[in-house]
């Protein structure tokens, strides 16, 4: 028991939890400073004293220790073992990245000179990232946040055929806009544009009878409408059918990605601990060489 209440306070220890929150990383590692507690057990203190100062020696040798991509995914890993849900991309980038940093600096710290960081290494002694969930992460997504096309042969397809449909629809729309403005149709500056998630021409709305197709808007001054062109009609529809096939693929996949992450949530709960404690023990050190 702490007495009186606002001990830290009146030590000034809660100007250090702030600043060691400030140098953490992540949620991950202030996560551990707000549960910070006085202890009385000797042989507890010595080995957090032998954590901090093992990184204290690993900051000051200037390594190349595994410092990006701190990402707190607590969130998603909830949201991912309810059955029926799924992840988006962009969880996925953040788990495949934060995992291969967890990895490296298991290699990092366990690649150490032998009797050196004893105890660094013995905190990921137990933690295991399996090769093949980040392999199926890396398959899905690029080191950008990116859905990689060749996710599947589907989605390869997919993409392929977007990109040739929207190459073709280009350039037969250049050649409406180029003929409408020499007709004096369409603003000498005006360009294509999308209403209602089509592929439009603005036009002078004097001047909307002379382009067959459907007017989707018009300018809130009512000078200008949005026709799209009869002669594009089709190439609009194919290219709104093959986003809707990409998007159902692509959730077909995120499923599929989401099943296989399910099965080794209890293993990624302990090995982000695991993360947040390197967060937690790094901003200790780096407090020990600011004072």
């Amino acid at each position: 028991m702490i007495y009186p209440d606002n001990f830290e306070i009146k030590i000034g220890f809660a100007q250090v939890r702030e600043m060691l929150s400030e140098l953490c990383l992540s949620p991950l590692g202030r996560q551990f400073v707000s549960r910070m507690t006085f202890l009385n057990r000797h042989d507890l203190v010595q080995r957090l004293l032998e954590q901090t100062n093992e990184f204290k020696q690993l900051l000051e040798s200037d390594a190349e220790i595994p410092l990006q991509h701190y990402f707190d995914v607590t969130a998603y890993l909830d949201r991912a073992a309810i059955p029926g849900t799924f992840l988006e991309v962009q969880a996925f980038f953040e788990i495949k990245m934060s995992l291969r940093t967890i990895r490296d600096s298991q290699r990092f710290i366990s690649s150490t000179e032998e009797g050196k960081f004893e105890a660094l290494k013995a905190l990921g002694a137990n933690i295991m990232v399996e090769r093949s969930l980040i392999a199926s992460l890396d398959k899905v997504v690029d080191d950008a946040g990116a859905v990689r096309d060749g996710a599947s042969p589907e989605l390869q397809r997919y993409k392929r055929d977007l990109i040739a449909q929207q190459g073709q629809l280009r350039k037969t729309i250049s050649s409406i806009m180029r003929h409408a403005k020499n007709e004096g149709w369409t603003p000498g500056d005006a360009e294509p544009t999308i209403r209602g998630g089509r592929l439009v021409i603005p036009v002078i709305a004097e001047h909307k009878r002379r382009i067959k197709g459907l007017i989707h808007d018009e300018s809130n001054t009512g000078q200008t409408v949005y026709i799209e062109p009869e002669s594009i009609f089709e190439l609009n529809n194919d290219i709104k059918d093959l986003e809707n096939a990409y998007h159902r693929e692509l959730i077909r996949i995120l499923i599929g990605l989401t099943n296989t992450l399910r099965n080794f949530i209890p293993e990624l709960r302990k090995a982000y601990q695991y993360l947040g404690l390197l967060d937690f023990i790094r901003a200790k050190a780096a407090f020990a060489r600011r004072v």
